[in-house]
């Protein structure tokens, strides 16, 4: 789940407000598409900036302080969700384990953890594009670098929750081999956070 982002080397393609607005919707959209659609199976695929944009290594550090804040605001949300899911899985898989509920009512109420958290990362999604925009349309100038931030940002948690959805697949599937092992997983994902956080404004 670690981000591929290069040393930045020059500095992004200009884009029209309309275009701008209507990656970011694109980016949103797709994102929150891919993520449901992992949930059934599908592999998800991320989003592809056009040529001019996709090329380009931006340095983030150079995002308006606004936007800078609107990315971290949402890293600390999605670590937040990741904690309290740790909390919520553990004491399921506790109670399974120990026999005190059935596999049915266990699978269950992991769909539902799920679906949840499916939920909760398009509001997340939505609400993080929205701040972008609004800072987009005070730094025009700045646009192009808001998309490629966007866009970074939207691929990593898009994946991590993917990640994380497989795994609570796999939880249900394996459970005696796994239910030890969630407060690993959940730390593990935390980290991959503060490192991703690291790599683009460290």
């Amino acid at each position: 789940m670690s981000p591929s982002l290069t040393t930045p080397s020059r500095a992004p393609s200009r884009v029209s407000r309309h275009e701008f607005e209507s990656l970011i919707d694109a980016i949103t959209a797709h994102n929150i598409a891919q993520t449901a659609a992992a949930h059934r199976g599908a592999a998800p695929r991320p989003y592809m900036l056009s040529e001019g944009l996709a090329n380009d290594n931006p340095d983030f550090h150079a995002l308006p302080v606004e936007a800078q804040e609107a990315l971290e605001s949402d890293k600390n949300a999605n670590e937040e969700r990741l904690k309290k899911e740790q909390v919520q899985v553990a004491g399921i898989a506790e109670k399974r384990y120990a026999g005190e509920v059935s596999a049915g009512w266990f699978e269950e109420q992991v769909d539902d953890q799920i679906n949840r958290n499916i939920e909760e990362y398009a509001k997340r999604q939505r609400e993080l594009a929205r701040k972008l925009k609004d800072v987009g349309a005070k730094n025009p100038e700045a646009q192009a670098l808001i998309v490629q931030g966007f866009a970074a940002a939207s691929k990593f948690f898009s994946e991590l929750w993917n990640a994380v959805t497989q795994w609570l697949g796999s939880l249900v599937q394996h459970l005696v081999d796994l239910w030890n092992k969630v407060k690993d997983f959940f730390e593990d994902s935390w980290k991959s956070i503060i490192d991703w956080w690291r790599i683009i404004l460290g």
